[in-house]
Parts: structure tokens; sequence; C-alpha cells
């Protein structure tokens, strides 16, 4: 600042000054504004190197804000990729699930058809030999009104009231075919062959009464395996013929003592309400059957009670029907506080196919991905399937070979 005011001072001076100040003054003349002049150019020359640091640090800054944004970008593009393409894959393998579900449906309904096939050559072949015993019903029978019965009136809708909250077979279904992915593809693939098997076949196409209880070594969850994914698509295409009745239970999804739906009377309970809402039924005779007491003191009804209600049920079904009855992952029942119960209720179930009260055919289905004890002395040895790993002629679940080999099979047995 000092040496700006002695420039200007110097200009401003008077011409006469000057000359005499160079007059006297010799080489001294003006020398501290020479030097003044000299410190202003250094001064300059200093500020116009910071300034040109300066501006080199800030394009170094913005350089680097530029490449860390474009890194930012990339990342950003990279993670909308990778996004998107998980939402393609599930997409995609919900697609593939739905498809497998729909096909495996299909291939179940060749079954279904070859067994009614059979059904009407034994029907025919009963009518031309007059045999007395068995009486094809062609109509379903409309409910009468119901008698009283002290006071009271048994109908089906009072059966519906007691047991209706014991059907969620449905939310059952849906929960297995939503979580079939997370089991192992070898597994699967295993179960899936199933369809093949000659002794299925046989138990599923036979026009008469047969039961059959099918036991693996799988790992699956702690509720459901691979069986359960079967069952519950071979359910959903039973549920497609107005001649099939099907009642289906998944054990292991009921299977905790805290569960008010667990336990082999939890079971039965559920199939009461399937019956109910799959046939109308007359209750007028019920009385004769059995009594609702335990339902008048707000008492639950034990296992005997259970049995006998149900077997009245299906008992009055006529005989161009078939009852489907499924029960999958038995073991989780063979266990202490349900074994007693268990083995009362399968006994009661399998007894339907001999009673000759009972005009429907009947097949029973049992599952279970491991072996079982108690349940298996309930069945002759031509009635257990074992699974291993040679059912499967593929290591992974391919549903569209599957039913391409269903077709043929059954296609050939036809003929």
């Amino acid at each position: 600042m000092v040496a700006v005011e002695r420039l200007i001072g110097f200009y401003l001076k008077p011409r006469g000054k000057k000359a005499l100040s160079a007059l006297f003054k010799g080489d001294d003349y003006e020398k501290d504004v020479i030097g003044s002049l000299h410190d202003i150019l250094s001064k300059s020359e200093a500020l116009r190197f910071e300034a040109e640091k300066a501006d080199m640090l800030q394009s170094t800054t913005n350089w680097k804000l530029a490449q860390q944004r474009h890194k930012d970008l990339i990342n950003l593009q990279e993670t909308l990729m990778h996004n998107q393409n998980k939402l393609m894959q599930s997409q995609d393998s919900h697609s593939d699930s739905l498809a497998q579900t729909y096909k495996a449906i299909n291939e179940v309904y060749n079954l279904m058809q070859e067994y009614e096939r059979n059904q009407e050559r034994r029907w025919q072949g009963a009518l031309d030999r007059k045999i007395p015993e068995i009486n094809i019903t062609i109509q379903r029978a409309l409910t009468p009104d119901t008698l009283h019965r002290n006071g009271q009136c048994i109908t089906p809708d009072d059966i519906w009231d007691i047991f209706g909250l014991f059907y969620f077979e449905e939310g059952d279904t849906e929960h297995t075919l939503k979580r079939q992915e997370t089991l192992p593809a070898h597994e699967r693939a295993m179960t899936e062959s199933l369809v093949t098997n000659p002794q299925f076949r046989q138990w599923m196409v036979s026009p008469t009464s047969k039961e059959l209880l099918i036991q693996g070594n799988l790992t699956g969850k702690p509720q459901i395996s691979s069986q359960t994914v079967f069952c519950s698509t071979f359910l959903q295409a039973l549920r497609g013929n107005s001649r099939f009745i099907s009642l289906f239970y998944i054990c292991g999804l009921h299977s905790d003592y805290e569960d008010p739906h667990s336990g082999p009377r939890g079971m039965m309970m559920s199939f009461i309400a399937q019956l109910i809402l799959q046939w109308n039924f007359d209750t007028t005779e019920i009385h004769q059957a059995m009594d609702f007491l335990w339902d008048e003191y707000c008492e639950e009804p034990d296992i005997n009670d259970l049995c006998v209600l149900i077997s009245w049920l299906v008992v009055q079904l006529p005989a161009d029907m078939t009852v489907f009855c499924i029960m999958d992952g038995i073991h989780a029942y063979e266990k202490e506080g349900y074994l007693l119960d268990l083995v009362r209720g399968l006994a009661c179930i399998l007894d339907w196919a001999i009673d000759p009260r009972v005009n429907a055919t009947i097949k029973v289905l049992v599952t279970s991905p491991c072996r079982t004890l108690e349940v298996r002395g309930g069945f002759h040895d031509d009635a257990v399937l074992l699974m291993t790993g040679q059912l499967g002629v593929s290591g992974e679940a391919n549903q569209r070979l599957l039913q391409h080999r269903m077709s043929r099979a059954f296609g050939d047995e036809a003929n």
C-alpha cells in the first residue's frame, strides 16, 4: 500500500520539484519510488501466481467432483439394472410356477378321466349282472325339512356353524403353492414323478376303494415338503369335478399344541366342514346316529364323537360319488398327545372302504416325508409306496416333461 502511495505521489509532483530533486539527489533520485515500483510488480506477480494456483486447485476439485458424480451415476445405473433383472427373474419364476401348477393339474385330469372310464365300466358290468347291492344314484337328493328333536332342529347349517371355523384348506393350499420354490429342486422332481409311478396310478384309476401310504426321505421344511406341493396340486384338479368330494388336511401346518386347529381332532373337524360345504346332506335322521349333547353343554367333541358324525355323513353319499381323503405330513401327529386320537381317526377313515353301509368309492391318500411307525401299521404292504431317488428320472423339477410322459403313459393304458 505504501509503494502505491509513493508511486502516485511521484506522478502528482510538479515538474519543477522533480527537476530540482533530480539535480540535487543525482543517482538517488526517486530511488524509493523505483523500489516501490519493483515491489508493486513483484506483489502483482505473486498475486497472479496465487490466483493461478487457486484456479488450478478449484479445477482439480471440480474434476474430482465430476468424477465422483459420474461414478455415482454408474453405480445407480448398475443398481437399477440389477433390481430390474431381479424383478424380471422373480416375475419369470412366478410365471413358471403358475405354468407348472396348471400343467400338473392337467396331468391329474388325465388320471381322473381314466378313473371315470373304469368306474363307468364297473357300474355297467354290475348292472348287466344285476348285482342288487350296487345302486347308482344319478341325481343328488335335495335336503328336506329336518325334524325337530327336543325342541332343536339339526340342519347342515347348524353343523357348519359348529365346524365352519375349521375350513382353512384353501388358505393352506395357497400358502403351500407360494412356497414351493423354496423346497429342494431334486425333491420336487422326485415327487412330481409320482404321477407316472405304477402303484400311484393303480390307486388313482382303480374303480374300487383303495388306500395308499407314501413315505419318503425328504428334508423340506418343518411344516411342508414337496409331497405337500404334490397333494395341493392334486387337490386343485379334484375340485374341478362335481362327482368328486375332496378332503384335504396338511398336518404339518397344524401340529402346534397351542393351535386350536391342530391334532387329529382338528383334522376330523376340518373334514366335516369340507363335507358340509361340498354336499347337500339330508340330516333328518341324524339324531338316530348320534346326539349333540357336547354342543348343548358347550363342550368340545372328542375323537369318537367326530368319527361317528363324519362316518354318518359319508354313509349318506350316493354310489356315483368318489371321496378323496388326503392327509399330508401325517408323521407330525405321531407324538405324545396326538397319537391315540390319530390311531382312532385314521382307523375310522380307513374303515370306510370296507363298511357295507358306504356306497361311495373311497380313495385315501396319506403322505409322510419320513418313515412312520403307528401309521404304517394300518396299511397292507401292497398299499405302501416308498419314495427313493430312483423314482425321479431327472434331478430337476420339470413338469413339462412330466406332462408329456404321463399323458403318453395313460393314453397307452386307455387303449
